[in-house]
């Protein structure tokens, strides 16, 4: 999953960039690979997020996304909500952020083409998780540093 969606929008790689542009923020894509091939990948996302002001101060932030991955027989969603807190910090800006949701898993086999349908196995039922990931972000004029851990609550 890591491509060109997260140059633009770092808020779907690590919640710490919540908020970080100091206004609200929307973001759509819409990917499409392979387009004259039977199934191929598409990928399509919306993401918001913005400071929630209180008295001037933009501190606290808010942020959602949505992306939907088909690849094939596969199809994942991922539905996520986050928040961030950010300050000033040695001449820069210092964010903690957490965010999580629900990912969907479900392959589709009646779009694999197979000669032994015994190899198929699975009820092609819609499997989800919870999702938790954790970040930060520092970033200053001249230096920037940011990482992130994701899907804390999975072994």
């Amino acid at each position: 999953m890591y491509d060109g969606r997260y140059i633009f929008n770092k808020v779907i790689q690590n919640p710490g960039h919540i908020g970080s542009a100091g206004k609200p923020r929307l973001a759509f894509g819409a990917r499409e690979q392979w387009s004259s091939v039977d199934k191929a990948p598409k990928t399509n996302l919306i993401a918001l997020d913005f400071p929630l002001t209180y008295k001037n101060d933009k501190r606290l932030n808010l942020g959602f996304y949505v992306i939907s991955d088909k690849l094939a027989a596969e199809d994942n969603t991922n539905m996520t909500i986050g928040i961030s807190y950010g300050f000033p910090f040695i001449k820069g800006k210092l964010a903690f952020g957490v965010n999580g949701g629900l990912i969907t898993h479900k392959i589709n086999w009646e779009n694999i083409d197979c000669i032994d349908t015994e190899l198929l196995s699975g009820t092609g039922k819609k499997t989800g998780i919870i999702g938790i990931n954790a970040g930060f972000m520092f970033k200053s004029d001249v230096f920037f540093l940011d990482a992130a851990i994701s899907n804390l609550n999975q072994p």
